[in-house]
């Protein structure tokens, strides 16, 4: 599916718009600045995002029944 996804030539590819991009990044940023999560390795790719989260909120709070 990567490889597919890496390679696509048709759909849209917002990601590959800087201020697309640097958007989600400032997203993933924020979520460790309210300590929602430890940010790992991540890559923002043309039309798709590869990212490494570690919870840091209770199962309860992030995923009620």
């Amino acid at each position: 599916m990567d490889r597919y996804l890496d390679c696509a030539r048709f759909g849209p590819r917002y990601l590959a718009q800087e201020p697309i991009a640097r958007l989600v990044e400032a997203s993933l940023q924020r979520g460790v600045i309210l300590s929602q999560y430890e940010l790992g390795p991540y890559a923002i790719m043309a039309n798709h995002v590869h990212v490494l989260l570690l919870p840091q909120v209770p199962h309860r709070a992030c995923c009620s029944p």
